[in-house]
């Protein structure tokens, strides 16, 4: 555990699911963007600038 704090970075999702599991626990992820405003077209007629 103090190995992941240390370099959050290096610890992949699974390594940590493991984890949280041998400690009886369970991980849930939540979406921050509502799946409404996800599945809309945006609203611009201009295109992407990545």
């Amino acid at each position: 555990m103090a190995r992941i704090e240390a370099a959050p970075g290096r610890a992949s999702l699974d390594q940590v699911a493991k984890l949280v599991a041998l400690l009886g626990g369970r991980l849930s992820i939540q979406d921050s963007v509502p799946i409404a405003a996800s599945a809309s077209k945006p609203t611009s007629a201009q295109p992407a600038t990545w």
